[in-house]
């Protein structure tokens, strides 16, 4: 599995601290910077593109985090996921798709 994620310039200071927190956890990640899009949902929208272009290219499982996010484990747990799944979310309430973890 690899840790995925985009940054635009606003928010590199929050891509560093999620740089330094996969280090300190011997997390396997890429994170890249992006050009702005023009707006937050212009931002934002890319997200499913990006991740398909990361299934893509490392084939391999992915774990989309924001780039605001701070890895505060080696993220074993998800080595116990299996094929059985396509994809795993967090529901708040049970009923809105939070995006900022997806896997």
């Amino acid at each position: 599995m690899i840790l995925i994620s985009y940054y635009t310039e606003k928010y590199k200071s929050f891509a560093q601290n999620l740089r330094n927190s996969c280090l300190d956890n011997s997390v396997f990640y890429n994170l890249i910077k992006i050009s702005d899009k023009g707006n937050w949902q212009n931002n934002t929208n890319y997200k499913a593109e990006y991740i398909l272009e990361q299934l893509k290219e490392w084939e391999m499982p992915v774990l989309w985090v924001d780039s605001d996010a701070i890895i505060h484990s080696n993220l074993s747990y998800f080595k116990d996921l299996n094929d059985d799944y396509d994809i795993a979310f967090h529901l708040r309430k049970g009923k809105e798709l939070l995006s900022g973890s997806l896997w």
